[in-house]
């Protein structure tokens, strides 16, 4: 209690003091100022609330919510401080929370732009978009020039009305403000590589920072924009992510492998995937097979899941593990105690530099083996990640090694294991018989599509009389894209009769069934397809591609030789062309592969999901018992 006047200067002496502290980022120093006055005035609304926000800053997150809420109940007039614990809540992705408290500060002040800002990132997760689109644009006009709530409206107009135009202005205006910002590089990168223009995108990739001091979370999204650059070679990329690695690894200054007590009494080895993708992902083609043929006998399979909401296929998956848990909105060190807490032995992620990824928890030594497989096709660039899961195809020994910070395993038949849709249409007569004419197709996402893919294109149509290309993609909706994506075709001198730009469709089936509409798929590169050309061989497609020197130009290739099609990768630009020209040219080798390939797509290694797993066991068996060797663990679990 005070008592008098100068126990009252004190406490405001102290107080300006705090937030000269705070200003200046003295932190340590603020805090102790707040809470001797707390001590003194423990319903001190302002002091309660500053170090709120010096929990948050200090990455305390559940520490500054407790420290808010005490602040919203004796400060209930003061906009800031629901603003400020409603980001809190958003740090611990307790979307329903946030969305009340901004709403709150809204409604005490109602011109409040970066509540109305902060609120529309909130109905985003919350998938209320016509909300998301009401509070950014009110956020917008009342601050049109506040960089945050530029790039919010940029991603909302090109993410949920596809309007990239105007992104890309919006995009352009916060540039101007602070050319510095990644988000604001990130976005203009990722908009102008998804509408095709990589030229323009390439200048904004190049303001990538990955030294100390500044890394962001976007920073991780250029590492997965190199892999789309067709100027990129492979040396420059894996710089760029082992400069992240370099620098995201000193951050937690953890490069050591501790000791991991085994507590478990199964002694069985406990291999837990983690994944923000365990839905109706294309990941899920590919980790279910494994998770279901997991000998259960020998391996307890743990699954983490990242993901906010859950469909019928996480119910799907949920039944081929032992244990599950929901880690969404966990923190990387909550990751690293829950991965202690469950023995896990070998954690496997499943997501690289891709959205929602857990790359920092590896950085911070979670298990005792950590392996990279599946999700991102290269190096995580992390020094603790000790291990990334591939095969000779898309790997060469001794080639690709060298673009790897993890020891490359490579599988003997190939690192993929698919499983089609389960309702899949039926493989129908070829287009070319009905059409006279052969189709060329492309359904990859549009950002593989670069004008040195397009430049081949025009040479195979201009060998291929009469034939037509076909891409299809959400973005062709928009149009604007489609209008400056066909503006690019004609640049090519291909004429608007030769190619169709088609939308997709929401249909699992129909999408799959589109695919009966096309003779050819010809493979993006560098950056390959690997859904879309399971998909295509599946539908009876052959696929030609092109086979680069790194994994993400290999893919298809490994996919190809899997099924025993080598013969239709070429190893240079015109050896692509001349066998797409070839088949197209040769109608009865094109019966010939059309008709046989969905039995030989289900007689192939590739779709023998127990054989797979048997070989991947054995694999991690094999560096689970040299990992007990080097550590003398004498409580080896079953092998």
């Amino acid at each position: 209690m005070i008592q008098n006047k100068s126990d009252t200067d004190k406490l405001a002496s102290l107080f300006k003091q705090a937030l000269q502290f705070l200003n200046s980022g003295q932190y340590d120093e603020a805090e102790k100022n707040f809470l001797s006055i707390l001590q003194s005035m423990p319903k001190h609304a302002d002091s309660l609330h500053y170090l709120g926000v010096i929990k948050s800053l200090q990455g305390d997150k559940k520490a500054a919510v407790e420290t808010l809420q005490k602040a919203a109940i004796y400060s209930k007039s003061d906009p800031e401080v629901y603003f400020n614990l409603g980001c809190a809540y958003q740090s611990l992705k307790m979307w329903k929370e946030a969305k009340k408290s901004f709403e709150k500060a809204i409604s005490i002040k109602p011109d409040y732009a970066m509540a109305h800002n902060n609120l529309s990132v909130v109905y985003v997760s919350l998938e209320d978009f016509d909300s998301q689109g009401k509070h950014i644009k009110q956020a917008y006009q009342l601050d049109p020039n506040k960089l945050e709530i530029l790039v919010n409206y940029a991603v909302y107009l090109y993410g949920s009305s596809s309007n990239f135009k105007e992104a890309i202005e919006l995009l352009k205006k916060a540039h101007d403000i602070n050319p510095q910002i990644d988000k604001v590089n990130a976005n203009l990168c990722h908009t102008y590589y998804k509408i095709g223009q990589h030229e323009n995108g390439l200048t904004y990739l190049k303001n990538a920072q990955f030294s100390p001091g500044k890394l962001t979370p976007d920073s991780s999204s250029f590492l997965l924009f190199y892999n789309y650059e067709p100027s990129a070679t492979p040396d420059e990329v894996f710089e760029a992510h082992k400069k992240w690695g370099e620098t995201q690894q000193a951050e937690v200054n953890n490069n050591k492998k501790p000791f991991y007590p085994k507590n478990n009494s199964s002694n069985k080895i406990r291999i837990c995937y983690i994944s923000p993708n365990y839905s109706k992902h294309p990941i899920a083609y590919f980790i279910e097979p494994i998770l279901e043929n997991h000998d259960k006998s020998k391996f307890e399979i743990i699954a983490y899941s990242n993901l906010k909401n859950e469909d019928v296929t996480t119910k799907r998956l949920k039944s081929h593990v032992s244990l599950w848990r929901n880690v969404y909105g966990l923190g990387h060190e909550e990751l690293v105690e829950l991965c202690i807490k469950d023995d896990v032995d070998i954690l496997i992620d499943l997501a690289g530099h891709t959205s929602e990824h857990s790359l920092k928890t590896f950085a911070r030594r979670a298990a005792p083996i950590q392996i990279t497989y599946l999700g991102y096709p290269n190096t995580t660039g992390l020094a603790n990640m000790d291990y990334r899961i591939t095969d000779d195809w898309s790997d060469p020994v001794g080639v690709t090694d060298k673009w790897h910070t993890e020891k490359l395993i490579r599988m003997d038949n190939g690192f993929l294991c698919y499983r089609p849709r389960d309702e899949s249409p039926p493989i129908k007569a070829q287009p070319f018989r009905k059409n006279t004419y052969i189709t060329f197709g492309c359904f990859n996402n549009p950002m593989k599509v670069n004008n040195e893919v397009i430049k081949l294109w025009k040479q195979i149509l201009d060998r291929v009389p009469d034939s037509k290309l076909l891409l299809k993609d959400g973005i062709y909706s928009d149009k604007d894209v489609k209008s400056i994506t066909t503006e690019r075709l004609i640049n090519h001198d291909i004429h608007p009769s030769r190619f169709e730009l088609r939308e997709a469709v929401k249909s699992g089936y129909d999408a799959l069934d589109i695919y009966n509409q096309v003779d050819i798929a010809l493979d993006p590169f560098p950056y390959n397809g690997t859904t879309t050309t399971c998909e295509a061989l599946w539908m009876g497609v052959p696929v030609i591609t092109l086979i680069g020197e790194s994994h993400v130009s290999r893919v298809s290739y490994s996919v190809l030789s899997q099924l025993g099609l080598s013969e239709l990768a070429g190893e240079n630009k015109e050896e692509y062309i001349n066998k797409a020209v070839e088949l197209a040219l040769n109608p009865e080798r094109l019966n010939e592969v059309h008709t046989k390939l969905r039995n030989r797509f289900l007689n192939s290694t590739l779709t023998d999901g127990k054989r797979f797993t048997e070989l991947l066991e054995t694999k991690l068996q094999t560096i689970w018992q040299q990992y007990s060797h080097e550590n003398k663990i004498t409580e080896t679990p079953n092998a």
